[in-house]
């Protein structure tokens, strides 16, 4: 199996990352050259070091859980607002099927809708889980409105990831009832005050959400935030991101510019010294082409991703040939392990058709300036080589 790394060479050695597992490490010019020609013996010291993977971990199932497909705010871009149907939450008898086929090594992730609006519902899966001494970790994904102290404390007991989510825009004093709304943020803002400062178990994530109309102020958005949690920024993990539209939406942005808007975001975010992601891929790890990932709806039908959640050719119960597509990448490409061959939701919202959406110009370019930044964070090389972008190199390995 080939494994795709990015490296850099210095006079001394070499800086590799691997970038199936984002591990980060060096070789000496000997043991490159070994590494580079598919040696098994040095191969085997990373794999026992766990700097390289040999597979990605396939002992975990990982379960999202739709718990309602309603909220208690109105954001212009969620996708449950481009559908007209009727508010449904889960049922009792799907989430007695749920647990009741629950395994060990399993991850479960509640979200919406907004989740904490069923949140007796999500107490009865992880008590059940917990009384029968079953391994499991949870995450929840919420706009933080509700988070009162009897949720907090459930929360923190349970260990769980919480992320929640804000809006790229600066708030104003206005009659919507999303996130643009200051007095709804300053809501949510106390929430997250709440949980930095009495609730250690909980590991929190802010994602800020931007689109087109963003773009021109994300950088007062970012430092306001930053202003903000100045006093706890190393407890909240920032996820900034371009939301993912329809192509015949107002707020979509082609390829090349999100390409771009991403490149200077991130040349922003490192100037402020926060800590990137080691690897980028657009719209996140594909859900659909990892079997290991599945998304069960409040009505109980299975889907292969968060995205074609009620696009009913997508029903797993009722379309068994949707794995059976060819991705003609894997073989050559060093970035196949984080893309596997581009967002199908994304070329389907383009052309009505399953297929790969290659962006590998794009989002190559954006890795290799993310490991160039990411050497500097970690005090490998010094901020004067930040631009050296055509001196990274790639490289695939036998695993």
């Amino acid at each position: 199996m080939k494994k795709g790394f990015y490296y850099y060479k210095t006079s001394d050695c070499y800086f590799l990352e691997s970038i199936d597992t984002g591990s980060f490490f060096s070789l000496g010019k000997n043991e490159f050259t070994l590494f580079q020609n598919n040696n098994d013996e040095i191969i085997d010291v990373l794999i026992k070091n766990k700097v390289i993977s040999k597979h990605k971990n396939s002992d975990t199932f990982s379960i999202m859980v739709l718990m309602n497909n309603f909220c208690n705010l109105n954001c212009t871009y969620c996708f449950e607002n481009k559908k007209s149907k009727k508010n449904e939450e889960i049922s009792d008898t799907i989430i007695n099927h749920i647990i009741e086929n629950f395994k060990l090594n399993n991850d479960i992730t509640f979200t919406g809708g907004e989740p904490l609006l069923s949140f007796n519902k999500i107490q009865k899966i992880c008590d059940y889980l917990e009384h029968k001494k079953i391994n499991a970790s949870f995450s929840i994904v919420t706009n933080g409105l509700n988070l009162n102290e009897t949720i907090l404390n459930y929360l923190n007991k349970h260990k769980f990831e919480v992320q929640i989510s804000l809006d790229g825009s600066i708030p104003k004093n206005n009659y919507k009832n999303d996130r643009t709304n200051i007095f709804v943020e300053s809501i949510i803002l106390k929430n997250i005050d709440k949980i930095v400062e009495n609730y250690n178990s909980i590991k929190l994530t802010l994602r800020i959400n931007f689109s087109k109309k963003d773009l021109n102020t994300y950088k007062q958005r970012i430092n306001s935030l930053l202003d903000y949690f100045q006093d706890n920024l190393d407890k909240i993990s920032f996820d900034f991101k371009l939301v993912d539209l329809p192509i015949n939406d107002e707020q979509y942005l082609p390829p090349y510019d999100r390409y771009q808007a991403y490149k200077k975001m991130y040349k922003f975010l490192h100037s402020k010294k926060l800590s990137l992601p080691s690897n980028f891929i657009d719209g996140g790890y594909c859900m659909a082409r990892n079997k290991n990932i599945i998304l069960i709806n409040q009505q109980g039908y299975k889907f292969p991703c968060f995205s074609f959640v009620d696009y009913d050719e997508f029903n797993l119960d009722n379309n068994n040939n949707f794995y059976n597509y060819s991705i003609n990448c894997k073989k050559i490409c060093h970035l196949y392990d984080i893309c596997m061959g581009g967002c199908i939701y994304g070329n389907f919202c383009d052309t009505g058709y399953i297929k790969s959406q290659c962006n590998y110009k794009y989002l190559d370019s954006l890795n290799r300036q993310l490991f160039l930044y990411k050497l500097i964070e970690l005090g490998y090389i010094d901020s004067s080589r930040k631009d050296e972008v055509n001196n990274v190199e790639t490289l695939l390995v036998d695993i």
